[in-house]
């Protein structure tokens, strides 16, 4: 198994390594630098606060909301500072989920292990789905091409199988069908999440998760914004609207290290009208890795005082 996985995290550190090697093997560093010298700091600054503090506090709140509810109580600077450290965990974890499974492993000692992982998976299914939503919304008011249109109806089905998979499995007789598919039968952890999110579903709790994670959401879009906006890229915010979501979709599903690469791939495929050089995708993506290492510092502040003061 530790083979396997060696084997698998390996793989991701190959196509995280390749991917950013094709994009930028031609790129002129003089230029990145130039466009990074010219960065409004305004609204550098504004994507900063947006990152570090807002987006952050969303997701406190979101994730404290589902341990209370799971009979985990933890005050909201004890979820604060698991929140922060948990991100800079997942820096050496090479995952797309890495800071959920540090935030599971973190909360363990408050309660029963179900429910640590139960406030993970219900905040990553919500926020998959309100990022699916998101992108359906958007794409009403993006032009009816065919590729349009196919796009649009394949965002309808993951939307209409997510919400309905929700609400079936409250009934018995689907749910022991489900419990019966082999590939359920076969993959432990699905059994183990649909079991879990049937024993814990609550509408009022659900609805919470949902609205903080529409919250979530839109503060990533007005952080991307903002970014595009400090490097003088002016992306049509309802194109942001619309694929920005499914980028982030695709950069979970590809197995890279925290979707290094692949993100820098999807974003100058689907805004290839905006972003036309790749000088100016490296200054873009710099940005964003230094709104994330300024969330890490935070993260490694807080370990550093967990180390010290090991009873908080």
């Amino acid at each position: 198994m530790n083979l396997k996985k060696t084997g698998f995290n390996f793989l991701k550190i190959s196509i995280s390594l390749i991917i950013v090697y094709l994009l930028f093997k031609n790129v002129d560093f003089n230029l990145m630098l130039n466009n990074l010298k010219k960065v409004d700091m305004l609204y550098f600054f504004l994507a900063a606060f947006f990152f570090v503090v807002v987006q952050q506090i969303f997701f406190i709140l979101r994730w404290m909301s589902i341990l209370h509810f799971n009979g985990i109580d933890i005050s909201f600077l004890k979820i604060m500072k698991y929140h922060y450290m948990s991100i800079l965990f997942q820096t050496f974890l090479p995952s797309g989920i890495g800071a959920d499974a540090a935030k599971a492993v973190l909360t363990l000692k408050y309660g029963k292990k179900s429910g640590a992982i139960n406030s993970v998976l219900i905040s990553r299914g919500m926020g998959i789905l309100v990022l699916f939503i998101f992108a359906l919304l958007g794409s009403f008011f993006i032009d009816d091409s065919n590729n349009m249109v196919l796009f649009r109806c394949s965002l309808i089905f993951f939307v209409s199988v997510i919400i309905a998979s929700g609400i079936l499995i409250r009934y018995n007789r689907i749910y022991n069908f489900l419990m019966s598919l082999k590939i359920v039968s076969r993959f432990k952890k699905i059994k183990y999440i649909v079991k879990n999110f049937r024993d814990n579903m609550d509408w009022k709790l659900l609805l919470k998760m949902f609205m903080y994670s529409v919250l979530i959401q839109s503060t990533v879009l007005v952080i991307f914004y903002f970014m595009t906006i400090s490097l003088g890229i002016n992306i049509d915010f309802l194109s942001i609207l619309t694929y920005y979501p499914v980028i982030t979709i695709l950069v979970l599903v590809i197995p890279t290290i925290n979707g290094i690469g692949a993100r820098e791939y999807f974003m100058f495929y689907f805004y290839k009208d905006y972003i036309k050089t790749t000088d100016m995708l490296g200054s873009l993506s710099i940005i964003g890795y230094t709104l994330y290492l300024i969330t890490i510092l935070i993260g490694l502040i807080f370990f550093i005082y967990h180390l010290i003061f090991r009873k908080t």
